[in-house]
């Protein structure tokens, strides 16, 4: 249900980084949050919740402007959302945009 990418964000000097979306409830698939790990994922220091309701299996991809975006199920699995996002908002910047 989680999907994985390699990226290298603005801001840190061409160092990559792992970013990781999955549900972050121990208990259903719900809260989908992301993750990233800037040590090749030993550590995952910087976490979102991106969808705090129902959420499933997701793709993550980066854009060619720099955000990155992320497909999942929503809703109980009957609605599949885009949502789009820049590294900043990851770290406490401004809102996602869904579609």
């Amino acid at each position: 249900m989680g999907s994985i990418l390699r990226v290298k964000p603005p801001g840190r000097d061409g160092k990559q980084a792992l970013i990781f979306s999955c549900p972050g409830s121990k208990k259903g698939r719900k809260n989908g949050t992301i993750y990233a790990s800037f040590d090749d994922g030993k550590t995952w220091p910087v976490s979102r919740v991106l969808e705090p309701g129902g959420f499933a299996y997701s793709c993550l991809t980066q854009l060619a402007n720099g955000c990155l975006g992320c497909l999942y199920e929503a809703k109980g699995y009957n609605q599949i959302v885009f949502a789009r996002f820049s590294f900043n908002w990851l770290q406490d910047g401004p809102a996602t945009t869904h579609e």
